[in-house]
């Protein structure tokens, strides 16, 4: 694309080979065992066959679920909603980053030390006092953003109608005909998961029932022999509210899920 006379913008798309790898990869097997081990044999040979380093944070819970012809990133996500870390959070994300591919829990990456800061001020370009002249210093210039808007920090309706304040899980069982009916609420956490405000954003005279959000989790027992309920409600039985990663982790982090930067 030309700009002007001497200059012209390329734009290059590029894709990693653990892309390429997924797309061509589809498994049909049942995945047996602790999840974090299944997770790192979905890293090698059986899976997405990286050489990259990667980190995969030790859960506490096992399951089993067939994969139904999936490729292997979706088995590990599927796992991931499934898995809950040895301190009760089931809170994981699988990702790419600078040092490899990782899955790790929220609550995790939230007692992680802050690897960069970023400024927002009126800087441009390295002053020569020599002769007046400037040069452009990149680690400067990335450490600055142009631009930061976070439009929406807490919506009182929403964190209701959402279930991140109170919330009632109604799970059932189709072998046994059986239900149980478990309300939570934010406010009477049992779970000492990690926050980056320490004060909630809800006052104690905050209005909510838990009848605002009514979440149907099945239970899957008997599926698999050998193991108990290997659905979802073991993960989310851990959860505060209807979404643990909403109410504990998503809402701190919003300024970085919902802020949106741009860098010079």
């Amino acid at each position: 694309m030309y700009m002007k006379d001497r200059e012209v913008i390329y734009t290059l798309r590029a894709a990693s080979e653990e892309f390429l790898t997924n797309i061509n990869t589809k498994i049909t097997k049942p995945l047996t065992g602790k999840i974090s081990d299944t997770v790192t044999m979905l890293m090698g040979r059986e899976g997405l066959n990286t050489e990259k380093s990667y980190f995969i944070e030790e859960t506490s819970n096992k399951t089993k679920m067939t994969a139904n012809f999936w490729d292997p990133v979706r088995c590990i996500n599927a796992l991931g909603q499934r898995a809950v870390s040895v301190y009760g959070s089931p809170s994981y994300m699988f990702f790419e980053g600078r040092d490899g591919f990782m899955f790790k829990s929220i609550n995790t990456m939230l007692t992680e030390p802050a690897y960069t800061s970023f400024t927002k001020d009126n800087y441009s370009r390295k002053e020569n006092a020599m002769d007046a002249s400037s040069t452009m210093d990149v680690e400067q210039d990335y450490k600055r953003i142009t631009n930061i808007d976070i439009p929406v920090l807490n919506n009182y309706i929403d964190d209701i109608q959402s279930g991140q304040i109170k919330s009632r899980i109604i799970s059932h069982d189709m072998l046994t005909k059986k239900y149980t009916v478990k309300d939570y609420s934010v406010k009477k956490d049992p779970n000492a998961f990690v926050l980056i405000n320490k004060s909630l954003p809800y006052s104690k005279y905050a209005i909510a029932n838990a009848s605002s959000k009514i979440i149907n989790i099945p239970k899957y027992y008997g599926v698999h022999n050998g193991f108990g309920d290997t659905g979802l409600h073991a993960a989310w039985r851990n959860c505060a509210s209807a979404h643990l990663r909403a109410a504990t982790c998503r809402r701190d982090t919003s300024n970085v899920r919902r802020g949106r930067y741009s860098s010079r």
